[in-house]
């Protein structure tokens, strides 16, 4: 029990600390030269972009972002905590680890800033690909691995269940 607390807690620091840095590194640098935007590679742009709303910029409302988003987001996180409390399975400990560090990661924004600090811009031609920061990138990564385990152990029981 010890090992898994310590381990989730690990976890949780190295995705909050990756992401809280990659944004202050990134926006400290845009603020240095008075940019908004730099292109690494085509297809990939560095970006500042102030996120008042949620996932893929959706629901801008800097008023309401700064409070009604964080609450919901620390809700499911300490639910989140209450699952790896609750399940022995490495898989998801680590999944809901990760979760819960990107989310802490947007909520310490949201309180800090009034938004979410945005930088990743993957784009193809005029078309772009919403902004997004290595937060959402640790929280997709473990919705993944849970969805990805579950379609598993469900082709599992089928294969079972047949034979």
């Amino acid at each position: 029990m010890k090992y898994k607390k310590l381990s989730v807690f690990i976890i949780i620091l190295i995705t909050l600390s990756l992401d809280l840095a990659s944004k202050e590194l990134v926006f400290e640098y845009f603020k240095s030269f008075s940019i908004y935007e730099v292109n690494i590679f085509p297809g990939f742009n560095l970006a500042y972009v102030k996120n008042y709303g949620i996932s893929f910029g959706l629901f801008q409302a800097p008023g309401l972002g700064k409070f009604i988003f964080p609450t919901i987001a620390l809700a499911i996180s300490l639910y989140l905590l209450w699952l790896v409390k609750n399940t022995q399975d490495k898989l998801q400990v680590f999944a809901f680890s990760l979760i819960i560090g990107g989310a802490l990661g947007n909520i310490i924004d949201r309180i800090v800033c009034g938004y979410v600090r945005d930088f990743l811009d993957f784009y193809i031609d005029k078309y772009h690909w919403p902004s997004f920061n290595l937060a959402d990138s640790f929280v997709c990564i473990g919705v993944s691995l849970i969805i990805i385990q579950d379609v598993i152990e469900h082709f599992k029981i089928k294969k079972i269940s047949i034979d």
